[in-house]
């Protein structure tokens, strides 16, 4: 993350991202408990984060959402067939996200970059990797939240805000 990630800042503008404190300890347990090697088709043994399944119940203001979706971007561009969702208890909030992941696109090395095939203002999609990072609130009414994740294999989920969703059992059932 601190290799290719910037971040907007309240005082300083664009900056390299560099774990806080709290961002360390969480990745430091994370990598612990889920970091696994992985046989690729063409052989390659690789790494990457399996089964994460976690609950942040958190304070704010510590960048816990930044790093998540720090940590999704990386796992996104490098893994193909990897999807990212994000859902957010607003539309704001859900565009807010979404600007995150597309700054952290925009200062990476050429090198890494995976072509964009698909860019609007709730996704990105990443064509030739069949990969892509989608961010958008999690439906209004039953209808709608019921919908949500359906027919999608979603390998990333950050639920944002969970607590202000509307319909927030109904949405998890698509998830």
């Amino acid at each position: 993350i601190e290799t290719f990630c910037f971040i907007a800042t309240k005082d300083d503008g664009i900056k390299p991202f560099i774990l806080n404190n709290v961002q360390r300890k969480y990745l430091r347990y994370l990598v612990k408990k889920y970091w696994k090697s992985f046989i690729t088709p063409s052989g390659k043994v690789r790494y990457r984060f399996e089964g994460i399944r976690e609950i942040c119940l958190k304070a704010r203001q510590f960048g816990l959402s930044t790093f998540i979706s720090a940590l999704f971007f990386y796992d996104t561009i490098v893994n193909e067939g990897t999807n990212t969702a994000v859902f957010c208890q607003d539309y704001d909030a859900s565009t807010a996200m979404l600007k995150k992941y597309k700054l952290y696109y925009k200062n990476i090395d050429d090198e890494f970059k995976p072509v964009i095939t698909h860019n609007n203002e709730s996704t990105l999609v990443f064509g030739q990797m069949f990969s892509s990072i989608q961010s958008e609130t999690p439906g209004s009414n039953a209808r709608t939240a019921s919908n949500k994740g359906r027919s999608k294999t979603i390998r990333n989920l950050h639920c944002s805000e969970f607590a202000e969703w509307s319909d927030s059992e109904t949405t998890l059932t698509g998830l």
